[in-house]
């Protein structure tokens, strides 16, 4: 509104008064992309009347209405009477609209507060739905934050605004990455996490898509020595699908392994589950890292988990620089706004999720479009 009544001013000079005033909002693609337009309608002395509408992406635009001048000018030989009369309606008036635009560049409008009171009801219903899927407030209102800059935020619209949602979430979400088969080299594929979430069967999953689906020479290496059951599973996994398996003990024994697999497309590497509050987990990981040119790390996290156990097994793996996340346990789960509060708390790609014990059926990459119907309720 202020930058229209500039504009106003600029066309007509500093005594042009404020006749009429509205908001607009123009028809957009879907619902989406309506720009708020000000209609504003104003009035010089010599009673030109100005029609002007104004965005700040569409130029102003004047209607000029000579046929009021031809007025003023027939008109001027009446009595001085109705010629007073005139002026006194017209000074009240200047002093109604003098008053008008003054609150207004005060901002004191009296639609506003009623209007955002219904934005912020909007808002709290919508945020609700959010929430009531696991989703984090601070993620929740960026997310219709986001909205609200896209379409009206509007009970009217819930369609819409369920649509938007959906697109900004994808967004957030972004595309999951996948792990390719064609590789110009050999690629090293390392997996970390907590105790408990799933690592080794999820790495006998993606070794036996590897293997049986793809045609590729897999081999793999096991680090997790703390659990004898973790070292029979999968040598029993490797039996099965006639893949080699490396047992090493120490960090620097990873080196020889890696060189022993010098003639496989993959090397899938398995590391002990301990505890993320252990000091010796980042002493333990960084001296195996340090053997492998340019690995891929996959930290495995639980959706069963909740989100404040989460953040802290988040924190305890920051030392590793580009990871990417696998969510286990998919079938167990009553929620999943888990999978985007921890993509926008630890800013990593998506990956895999596991949705149950057989292998190498149940893993999957990541569905966004399904995940974002399930997170604003539209299964």
């Amino acid at each position: 509104m202020n930058e229209a009544i500039i504009k106003v001013k600029s066309e007509l000079g500093i005594d042009a008064v404020i006749l009429n005033s509205r908001k607009i909002k123009q028809p957009g693609f879907l619902g989406f992309f309506k720009k708020n337009v000000v209609e504003v309608v104003a009035a010089i002395d010599e009673d030109y009347k100005i029609e002007t509408k104004y965005s700040k992406k569409s130029k102003i635009k004047t209607k000029l209405e000579p046929e009021k001048i031809e007025k003023s000018v027939a008109t001027e030989p009446k009595k001085n009477t109705e010629m007073d009369n005139k002026i006194d309606k017209l000074t009240m008036l200047v002093e109604n609209l003098e008053k008008k635009i003054s609150s207004i560049e005060n901002h004191d409008i009296s639609e506003k507060p009623i209007s955002n009171e219904k934005i912020e009801s909007n808002f709290d219903k919508y945020i609700k739905l959010l929430t009531d899927n696991d989703l984090s407030e601070k993620v929740s209102t960026q997310i219709m934050n986001q909205v609200n800059k896209r379409i009206s935020v509007d009970s009217n619209n819930e369609k819409t605004v369920l649509n938007a949602m959906k697109i900004v979430i994808k967004d957030y979400l972004g595309e999951p990455d996948e792990i390719l088969s064609d590789y110009n080299e050999q690629k090293v594929f390392m997996f970390v996490g907590p105790t408990g979430v799933g690592k080794t069967t999820t790495l006998a999953k993606l070794a036996a898509k590897l293997s049986l689906r793809e045609n590729k020479k897999v081999g793999l290496i096991t680090a997790d020595t703390y659990r004898i059951a973790a070292v029979e599973q999968l040598k029993t996994y490797s039996e099965i699908l006639g893949i080699p398996l490396s047992v090493i003990y120490e960090t620097d024994e990873m080196d020889d392994a890696i060189n022993d697999f010098k003639d496989k497309d993959f090397i899938l590497v398995d590391t002990a589950g301990r505890n993320y509050k252990d000091k010796i987990l980042k002493e333990e990981l960084e001296g195996m890292l340090k053997y492998i040119d340019d690995p891929e790390v996959y930290l495995v996290l639980s959706l069963v988990a909740d989100y404040k156990n989460l953040i802290n097994v988040i924190k305890s793996y920051d030392f590793i620089k580009n990871c990417k996340l696998i969510f286990t346990k998919y079938d167990e789960a009553v929620t999943f706004g888990n999978i985007l509060n921890i993509k926008m708390f630890a800013n990593k790609k998506l990956s895999y999720i596991t949705n149950g014990q057989s292998v190498p059926d149940d893993i999957e990459l990541l569905n966004i479009d399904a995940l974002a119907d399930i997170i604003v309720g539209d299964k």
